[in-house]
């Protein structure tokens, strides 16, 4: 979840090239719709993908989905915004820009079956994504800042002993 908070959110950016991907191979007719609209990922992922659904799905689903998450990883964001175009792109094919994005945006307040939405929706587009090779998004590329953060400065007990950016303490004392 490292790349979502950083300067620039490179990896929100990328959730969103990705998504885009999905939408394209698997909803074509709803990603022309939605292009033709200029309903960009953006627009309406958001949410999505930094709060893993918090408010944008029934509080009861989104801890379906966290508990998902935490088992599966992140294949479970990209599974469910897909999901998610899949199970509405009736009336989506319907909207106009303005609609269909208010629509994306307040999820929340519609009420859905947690088990349909995850037996019937949500696991067999993880099933589809994994067929594809599609589950998780491709690595960054090098000018992406990498996943993990640089702590800088950090303090680590290690035995009694007190480490400073490598340099081993016994007093902890004259470490700080």
């Amino acid at each position: 979840m490292h790349g979502f908070f950083i300067p620039g959110l490179p990896r929100l950016l990328r959730s969103f090239d990705h998504h885009r991907s999905i939408r394209q191979k698997f909803l074509p007719k709803l990603h022309k719709h939605l292009d033709k609209e200029q309903i960009e990922p953006s627009l309406y992922g958001t949410k999505w993908f930094l709060q893993c659904f918090l408010d944008r799905a029934p509080f009861s689903l989104t801890l379906r989905l966290w508990d998902m998450y935490l088992l599966e990883g992140e294949i479970v964001i990209n599974a469910m915004s897909y999901g998610t175009l899949k199970f509405h792109q009736k009336d989506l094919l319907k909207l106009r820009f303005e609609d269909a994005v208010g629509f994306l945006q307040t999820m929340g307040s519609r009420q859905y079956d947690d088990d349909r939405m995850v037996n019937e929706v949500l696991v067999p587009c993880m099933s589809e994504l994994y067929r594809s090779k599609l589950a998780i998004q491709q690595s960054p590329t090098e000018e992406v800042p990498p996943d993990e953060p640089d702590f800088g400065s950090y303090l680590a007990t290690v035995n009694g002993t007190v480490q400073t950016n490598g340099v081993t303490h016994d007093d902890p004392e004259t470490a700080v």
